[in-house]
């Protein structure tokens, strides 16, 4: 039995190493050029695995920020609050968009007193009074009512001071007169005598201007009611639309 089972585990190894003969990689013969052929085992040509080191990916480039200009800055406009006193044509005004037109302008209308034959006296009594609402601007659209007797009677220029005093530091916005093409000559003369007198007062009150009502009326006839110097509707409508925007430029021009 002892003879037997050496006999076996002897074959037995001789079928493992076969195996293990078989899965071993063959030897390669080497041929060294001069010299003798060298057995070199097969697993010494094995290729070692790659070790190429992957490219290196660089950040993408950074721009320093774009410095942009800063916009253009434009001035605020000037501050425009409204005081207004006026006749039956500034009454007429009134009623037909003069507080809507001026604020289309940027400007409010804080206070206001207006009615049918308000001498200038009265007017500037009133304008003096209005201190509750502080505005820096006084529209004025007086002398429309008796003309002729003011004028005549040489109490224009003192009834032009006294509304402009009481205005006090405002800045005085005062159409100057106008005549539709039903008036008598010597109304129209009277309210050119009546304008050269506002512009006389210009230079003894630095914050006095005139807007030219005058000019602004001579183009439109169809705005005459045929009852001077009143208009119809649509004539006062524009003329409130003019006057504010008068308004709004005579204050740019004085503000700095």
């Amino acid at each position: 039995m002892t003879r037997r089972r050496s006999h076996g585990t002897a074959l037995a190894g001789i079928v493992v190493g076969f195996l293990l003969a078989g899965c071993a990689p063959a030897p390669v013969n080497v041929h060294v050029v001069g010299g003798p052929s060298v057995t070199v085992p097969a697993h010494a040509m094995e290729v070692a695995p790659s070790t190429t080191t992957p490219p290196t990916t660089l950040p993408p480039t950074t721009l320093p920020p774009t410095t942009l200009p800063p916009p253009p800055t434009t001035q605020a406009p000037a501050p425009c609050a409204v005081s207004f006193v006026g006749d039956s044509l500034g009454l007429g005004t009134l009623r037909n968009g003069l507080t809507e037109a001026l604020g289309g302008v940027g400007c409010l209308l804080v206070w206001k007193e207006a009615y049918g034959g308000m001498p200038i006296g009265v007017g500037a009594d009133l304008l003096a009074g209005a201190g509750g609402a502080p505005s820096n601007i006084a529209l004025v659209i007086l002398g429309f009512h008796n003309a002729r007797s003011e004028v005549g009677k040489g109490r224009f220029p003192r009834r032009i001071d006294a509304v402009v005093q009481a205005a006090g530091p405002r800045l005085v916005v005062w159409p100057m007169l106008a005549s539709t093409a039903d008036c008598s000559n010597g109304y129209k003369d009277a309210l050119v005598r009546a304008n050269q007198e506002l512009q006389a007062a210009t230079l003894r009150w630095p914050n006095l201007v005139l807007a030219d009502y005058p000019a602004f009326l001579a183009g439109h006839p169809e705005y005459s009611e045929n009852r001077c110097p009143h208009l119809v509707p649509p004539g006062y409508g524009a003329a409130a639309a003019w006057l504010a925007g008068e308004v709004r430029r005579l204050l740019e021009l004085r503000t700095p």
